[in-house]
């Protein structure tokens, strides 16, 4: 009888074993889980604000710009440039499209608009994102 109470017991601990280790692996999973959808949200963002800093830089130094709602047109060194949404992408265009943006990164509407000097540009992304940068002209 104390043999089987001692093998009765030896089960109970051992399912509390695996009930712990378990649920600690699925909490180390959540967390692993959100910490590499946090650290694609920072790539995305720090790549979209080099991709502005590059289009800033352009219109900073270009000799003629043109702005209008869902494009920016620049004249850089005798170069004719275009920057636009196509395919939910930013693409620069000169002879045929650049693509700046990475095609997993879905960019709903870019958008410029031109007050006082002051060239503000917006993209916008799927999940309620907003990039914005200011260029003085």
């Amino acid at each position: 009888m104390r043999h089987g109470f001692a093998y009765v017991q030896l089960q109970v601990y051992f399912t509390l074993l695996v009930l712990i280790l378990g649920g600690s692996m699925l909490a180390l999973g959540n967390i692993l889980r959100r910490d590499l959808a946090w650290q694609q949200r920072l790539q995305e963002t720090v790549l979209v604000q080099n991709v502005l800093d590059k289009m800033v830089e352009d219109i900073k130094y270009a000799d003629t710009v043109a702005v209008y709602a869902d494009r920016v047109l620049l004249t850089r060194d005798g170069a004719d440039y275009v920057y636009l949404l196509n395919n939910q992408r930013l693409a620069r265009r000169k002879d045929a499209y650049l693509y700046l943006t990475p095609a997993g990164l879905a960019l709903q509407s870019l958008s410029a608009d031109y007050q006082n000097g002051l060239l503000e540009i917006v993209l916008h992304g799927g999940k309620g994102q907003a990039w914005t940068r200011l260029a003085r002209r």
